[in-house]
């Protein structure tokens, strides 16, 4: 009891004053218990007991709320990272650790994959603590997560002898995990479908991540694996199957299972990691060469491969490719597999230390340089729509436009912002003489960054809708999914991305005719009532005297009346 109640104490402590070396200072903690001789029983805990009770909040978490749309536009450079750069790290950090180190081919290769695994919860924190972009932060939380997924695997594999047993496990491992994760989300999401009791829903999510997790280890698959599938699944349709008084609830519960689970790891890895010790006197300078090894290798593998890793839409400049590759930080994956190897005399406690000391390292380097790279050079991107809001308001004050700063701060769409500490950390629009051409560019600009205030408060009225009854699940999904394609454009136009449903459907032999035409008009419908009150509460923001928001609010004017012309034709030809 008393580990635990230092554990999150010192892990709420830190988040709060120094959230960037949070993850350093738990690890530090733990050494520093270690000499206390006060917590022997948690010096001795299984890696198992780790892996059943600590883990899966970690990974569902991760996986539960990553961006579904960007992680969809990111798959190719996700099986890039994940595939050949991947295995090429493991093979390359294995010979050039054979030059350090005597061991076997077979824990060369075990240490190869074990320290390529990267922590997912504790990149996205610092990511988040720094402002990083969605789209970065979204490719190296994926990245972390599949990532997980190919080491877990590789790692089981290596374990085996028997030549048949491995090709057996190369599928059984994955599409068994797949099937079992798939299974649960599906009886999961029917529950929580006819369930509305905050307190049920929250313990069916605990319940079904730990009961996925633990079936899949007990019948030999991956729990990993299975924990994010599931993940991934509530990411993309299971948010819909909340009530939408709990969905804060939920989210609450998840973060504080997470992060105190993950502070845990943390403290227990530097509290385990002392019994080896007693190697640092004639091995540290062998594990600093190794440490920048695996760090160059990795940054070398990514740049050789970065002509496919550019992405048509999300443009990945090469500061943020070395920025990706030096997110390599080590974690609890890292720790569990170390120790799990330790535990059945697989390897010798001087294996142990090399991985212990690589995950110390890679928490008080690599954050280091992340953050340097963050503050210098890397164009930081909007994510929210207050800052967008914000942005814009400095954009439309640059050409002459006028905003309502008192309804602005009162507006009931943005009652709950804490406006000082947005308006901190804003970049103010510099008074300097401009030419024709450089306002003509900035007006330019600000109609497309309206656009997105516009189509950001768009998703969140659709939410809206959804939650006051007045949209069906699958339109929502649907709608959701377009406005994402739009945001991905250049200019932000709409009208096209809606043209396939505004028009009389046709009959589809593959389809049945009522649900495509149900379909339709549940989808246009939705868009209707979506920009009307959208449309309502950015009234409350913004002058609609500039020309810009004139134009662009006749853009939306004449898309609702389209809109409302084919829902009468649909009405009109297939009356119930």
């Amino acid at each position: 009891m008393k580990f635990i109640l230092l554990t999150l104490l010192s892990g709420s402590l830190f988040k709060y004053k120094t959230p960037n070396k949070a993850s350093f200072l738990l690890f530090t903690i733990g050494i520093l218990l270690h000499y206390t001789n006060a917590f022997t029983n948690w010096q001795n805990i299984k890696a198992h007991d780790i892996l059943i009770f600590m883990l899966p909040p970690l990974i569902y978490y991760s996986a539960a709320h990553i961006d579904i749309h960007i992680l969809k536009q990111f798959l190719k450079q996700l099986f890039i990272l994940n595939g050949p750069i991947l295995l090429l790290s493991i093979g390359s950090v294995a010979f050039c650790f054979s030059f350090l180190e005597n061991f076997s081919w077979k824990v060369l290769l075990l240490f190869g994959t074990i320290v390529s695994a990267t922590d997912p919860v504790t990149v996205v924190e610092i990511m988040e603590h720094l402002n990083m972009s969605k789209k970065i932060k979204t490719l190296i939380d994926g990245e972390a997560l599949l990532n997980d997924e190919i080491v877990y695997l590789v790692y089981s594999l290596l374990l085996l002898d028997d030549e048949t047993e491995i090709v057996w496990k190369l599928f059984y491992i994955p599409f068994g995990s797949i099937l079992l994760s798939c299974s649960f989300f599906f009886v999961l999401f029917n529950v929580l479908r006819k369930i509305h009791d905050s307190d049920i829903e929250i313990t069916l999510t605990i319940v079904f991540c730990y009961g996925c997790f633990y079936i899949a280890e007990e019948i030999h698959l991956s729990g990993i694996f299975a924990i994010v599938i599931l993940g991934l699944w509530m990411a993309y349709l299971g948010k819909t199957s909340f009530s939408s008084s709990i969905k804060k609830s939920m989210e609450h519960v998840w973060e504080t299972l997470d992060t105190n689970m993950n502070h845990m790891i943390l403290v227990l890895s530097g509290l385990i990691g002392m019994k080896t010790i007693s190697y640092l006197s004639t091995n540290w300078y062998k594990l600093l060469i190794i440490f920048v090894l695996i760090n160059v290798i990795r940054i070398s593998l990514i740049m050789l491969f970065s002509p496919l890793l550019v992405h048509e839409k999300y443009r990945i400049s090469y500061k943020e490719l070395i920025l990706l590759g030096m997110s390599n930080i080590k974690g609890a994956i890292t720790i569990i597999l170390a120790l799990e190897l330790t535990e059945h005399s697989i390897v010798s406690d001087l294996f142990l230390f090399y991985v212990y000391g690589i995950v110390f390292l890679s928490l008080v380097v690599n954050p280091l340089v992340v953050e340097y790279f963050i503050h210098y050079g890397i164009k930081h991107e909007y994510d929210e729509t207050v800052e967008y809001i914000l942005h814009i308001r400095n954009r439309l004050e640059q050409v002459g436009c006028d905003v309502k700063q008192s309804l602005f701060n009162k507006s009931k769409y943005l009652k709950n912002i804490n406006w000082k500490d947005v308006e901190k950390n804003m970049i103010k629009p510099k008074n300097i003489s401009r030419s024709k051409k450089d306002n003509q560019v900035i007006q330019i600009e600000s109609e497309v960054e309206f656009r997105v205030i516009y189509l950001m408060s768009l998703k969140q009225s659709f939410w809206r809708l959804f939650d006051d009854h007045q949209l069906y699940r699958d339109s929502l999904v649907k709608l959701l999914d377009i406005v994402d394609y739009i945001l991905d454009s250049q200019d932000k136009h709409w009208e096209s991305c809606f043209e396939p449903y505004c028009s009389v459907p046709v009959y589809c032999k593959w389809v049945p005719k009522y649900h495509a035409i149900n379909h339709r008009h549940n989808i246009l419908h939705g868009y209707v009532l979506g920009q009307e009150y959208t449309l309502e509460n950015l009234n409350t923001i913004f002058e609609m005297d500039c020309n810009i928001i004139k134009e662009l609010k006749l853009e939306m004017e004449k898309s609702i009346f389209k809109a409302k012309q084919i829902l009468g034709q649909i009405e009109e030809t297939y009356q119930r």
